[in-house]
């Protein structure tokens, strides 16, 4: 399931940073043994010629961050397109059959034209595979240095799931199963009761919903528990569902987050544009976000 990534780059020195940064070794523990370094770059407003010939630096710049990934194992190839990142990097990751891919983003904080904002929604809406979203930040001391702020943390030390039980859901559970058999030494199921579906015409029946929805969690819980004996806590909650996220995200100290991104009926507003979106613009911790079926 992780065996080959899509690596994207964007050649900045955010994305140089990333492919130094010792968290990636997570990528050889789930299994990851092949790259795909790739960047697109959009040359419909250039000069051909000085489109080729831009392209023929950047193919340079690509090597070295090539030669980075091979140096911690990884059996990297480069690819390029001419389309824009948010089409493009789904489309390359299809095109070299990428089991998943690679993104950095700095979140709130805008690393300028480094696969950000609507580029990552659109590289979110467009892909058929999961997309692993590393956390960046300036260096304290020097504010120009971008780093990952995973720091030292192991990120298979505490997995959050948050789930809204939905079909697609189901299958970034996958991903959790897996992330569990490859060494996770915790995972902490959540769902949030959210109050804009809950009120006002549905709090009489809240006592209900927290009842049908612990015994769907434990159901969850019997399930990790069937793959590897490690932690596994549950979370019921209720607010709003990004607000609560993140709060259980800060208290259990969770290194990975894994999130679907297409909720119930595929209704965009809902799971991925209102919270899965503001999760990873928010939040500080690396995630996985893996896209369902589509209708």
């Amino acid at each position: 399931m992780f065996k080959k990534a899509l690596f994207a780059t964007d050649l900045s020195p955010a994305s140089f940073s990333m492919i130094k940064c010792t968290c990636l070794q997570v990528l050889a523990d789930l299994g990851t043994t092949e790259c795909i370094l790739a960047m697109c770059m959009d040359g419909g407003t250039f000069n051909p010629v000085v489109f080729q010939q831009a392209q023929g630096v950047f193919e340079q710049w690509m090597e070295e961050q090539k030669k980075l990934l091979e140096k911690n194992g990884f059996k990297t190839t480069t690819d390029i397109c001419s389309e824009c990142p948010g089409k493009g990097i789904p489309h390359l990751a299809d095109k070299n059959r990428c089991d998943y891919i690679v993104l950095g983003s700095q979140g709130e904080s805008v690393i300028k034209n480094f696969l950000l904002g609507t580029v990552t929604f659109d590289v979110l809406q467009n892909s058929s595979v999961p997309v692993f979203l590393f956390r960046l930040k300036p260096s304290e001391n020097l504010p120009e240095t971008i780093t990952c702020c995973s720091g030292t943390q192991d990120l298979l030390d505490c997995v959050l799931f948050p789930t809204d039980f939905s079909e697609n859901a189901e299958c970034a559970f996958q991903i959790v199963l897996e992330l569990v058999s490859k060494g996770c030494r915790k995972v902490v199921l959540s769902h949030v009761q959210e109050d804009r579906r809950i009120k006002p015409h549905l709090e009489h029946k809240l006592e209900e919903f927290n009842r049908i929805d612990s015994e769907r969690l434990e159901e969850m819980k019997k399930r990790v528990q069937s793959v590897a004996p490690v932690i596994i806590e549950t979370r019921l909650s209720q607010g709003s569902a990004v607000h609560e996220i993140l709060r259980i995200a800060q208290e259990d100290k969770a290194s990975l987050l894994v999130m679907g991104i297409r909720g119930r009926s595929n209704i965009k507003e809902f799971f991925l544009g209102s919270i899965s979106q503001n999760v990873a613009r928010l939040n500080t911790t690396p995630m996985i976000l893996v896209p369902g079926k589509k209708a």
